[in-house]
């Protein structure tokens, strides 16, 4: 009997480069989920920060000061995020890239 275990998440990040042993990639990713919620908060609280950076991407106007907050703290903590997520991996992921979007 198959058995598929499925998260319910408000987002999603996946490591799209390089290609890794899954398990390794896995513990990339729980890692950069991990440091996310300590930077932003819950799992809320980042969907929240990602539908503010869809927004200012798609204004043509200066952001708000909200928005404008959140996109400082979201840099902030993709930025930690990466780094956590790197640890323990191969030189060769350096340019690692992580997609972050909305579960």
């Amino acid at each position: 009997m198959d058995t598929e275990l499925t998260l319910d998440t408000a987002y999603l990040v996946a490591l799209v480069e390089p290609a890794l042993p899954e398990a390794t990639r896995m513990q990339a990713e729980l890692r950069y989920c991990r440091e996310l919620e300590r930077r932003l908060g819950t799992p809320d609280d980042v969907a929240h920060a990602l539908r503010a950076i869809a927004r200012v991407a798609a204004l043509e106007d200066e952001p708000g000061a909200e928005a404008q907050t959140l996109l400082v703290q979201w840099r902030l903590a993709n930025h930690a995020a990466r780094q956590q997520a790197l640890q323990d991996l191969p030189q060769a992921a350096a340019q690692a890239r992580f997609e972050v979007r909305l579960g």
